[in-house]
């Protein structure tokens, strides 16, 4: 299923633009990715495959907490993670993978997330 969506994928690198906050449960708290050319690219690949089309544009990012929270304690969080990691903005790294899941959104505790499959991406 996925190895079909990630096929002709290279490795590709990301970087952290900022640590933010969002409205919702499943984007409380995550670190923002850059869009690049790669990360937008790999994005529209994928959605392609399955035939996606999101009514809303592309926000790469990397959760880094899901919870019900209010906006100051979404501030707290946020000030938490930059003073834990005062370089975080800016990290860069490799993404060589991508994994399926399957998700239940009702499922705030995530106990039922089940990973259907890990796929490395190697250009093939």
């Amino acid at each position: 299923m996925i190895r079909s969506a990630t096929s002709g994928l290279r490795p590709y690198k990301a970087k952290v633009a900022s640590v933010s906050r969002g409205t919702f449960f499943y984007q409380c708290v995550y670190l923002l990715i850059e869009p690049t050319k790669e990360v937008v690219e790999a994005s529209a690949h994928c959605c392609g495959h399955f035939g996606y089309q999101s009514s809303t544009s592309y926000m790469p990012h990397l959760s880094l907490l899901y919870q019900d929270l209010t906006d100051e304690e979404k501030d707290k969080a946020v000030k938490k993670a930059e003073e834990l990691d005062k370089e975080i903005g800016g990290l860069e790294f490799e993404i060589s993978e991508f994994a399926l899941y399957k998700t239940d959104t009702e499922d705030k505790s995530l106990k039922s997330w089940e990973k259907i499959e890990v796929c490395h991406l190697d250009g093939k």
